[in-house]
């Protein structure tokens, strides 16, 4: 996840202000992007072909690359972030400073639950 927030005060503009009617072509340097966050999807510790596993074929690489393709990121105003990920599912994430005691899902399972 990344903020975004002073994107404007930060783009180093050629003559040192913006010049909207010059566009893009007016930007000596784009602003940083500044992480924030991020998460990576739980899965198996281990799988000895993933490729076959999870499906990656790779015959368009637009949804099924072997990276993540997250899409459609909609954010709860309870605090929640709801992730598409184009092959493993969807994720429901939140961030610690978005945790809301009004709101309060715990999880259904453990990792150490073994469905006994």
């Amino acid at each position: 996840m990344t903020d975004h927030g002073h994107i404007w005060e930060e783009i180093v503009w050629e003559n040192g202000v913006p010049e909207p009617e010059r566009g893009f072509q007016a930007i000596e340097e784009l602003a940083v992007s500044h992480t924030i966050g991020y998460y990576l999807p739980a899965g198996p510790e281990w799988i000895e072909d993933p490729t076959t596993e999870l499906g990656y074929d790779m015959a368009d690489c637009w949804a099924s690359c072997m990276i993540p393709f997250d899409w459609g990121l909609q954010y709860d105003p309870r605090g929640f972030l709801f992730i598409s990920e184009m092959v493993s599912g969807v994720y429901v994430v939140q961030f610690d400073e978005d945790i809301d005691p009004r709101f309060n899902y715990p999880a259904l399972w453990s990792i150490e639950d073994n469905g006994d």
